[in-house]
């Protein structure tokens, strides 16, 4: 789910569907058929590839425009972010809990740091945070300070409009 544009495993058959077109166009040149249906054939194909050109012209215009979505959202909220805990004395070493990350550790990337991530406070989330503080978490990062309460993991040590960082 995190993967929103995942066709890239189809384009290694695109020279085989090329050349099956190809082998039906000299079939149908090597059969003695009527014209009017070899025409029809000819035309019938030529409307679906211009049906798929059309649908993929507009498939890779929709990619060009990066719009934020639930899982993208953290890429923008984190921008900087392991600036931010450099200077607040983090190491790339110490592990970290991101709260609000539905990317699938997307933010653990943007930070440079290792860690768990989360998209809801639910029990399972509140028992992770309980366990990875004993291997050793050092920072909770909350991405929707808005929607959750930083003060019950432990001291806020940064805050802007998009995160709060916690120290454990």
């Amino acid at each position: 789910s995190q993967y929103k544009h995942h066709d890239y495993y189809f384009l290694a058959m695109i020279p085989s569907i090329g050349l099956g077109i190809f082998c039906t166009f000299q079939l149908l040149s090597a059969l003695s058929i009527s014209k009017w249906l070899k025409r029809g054939v000819y035309s019938y194909v030529l409307v679906i590839l211009i049906l798929s050109f059309k649908s993929t012209r507009q498939g890779l215009t929709e990619r060009k425009v990066h719009k934020v979505d639930l899982f993208s959202s953290i890429e923008h909220k984190l921008q900087a972010s392991d600036e931010v805990l450099d200077s607040l004395g983090s190491k790339r070493s110490d592990m970290l809990f991101i709260l609000g990350d539905y990317s699938i550790n997307g933010g653990l990337r943007l930070t440079k740091r290792k860690g768990w991530s989360r998209g809801e406070l639910n029990e399972e989330s509140r028992k992770i945070i309980d366990d990875v503080v004993g291997f050793g978490a050092k920072y909770l990062i909350n991405s929707e300070p808005k929607k959750y309460n930083s003060t019950q993991f432990g001291e806020v040590v940064y805050t802007n409009e998009f995160i709060e960082i916690v120290k454990f």
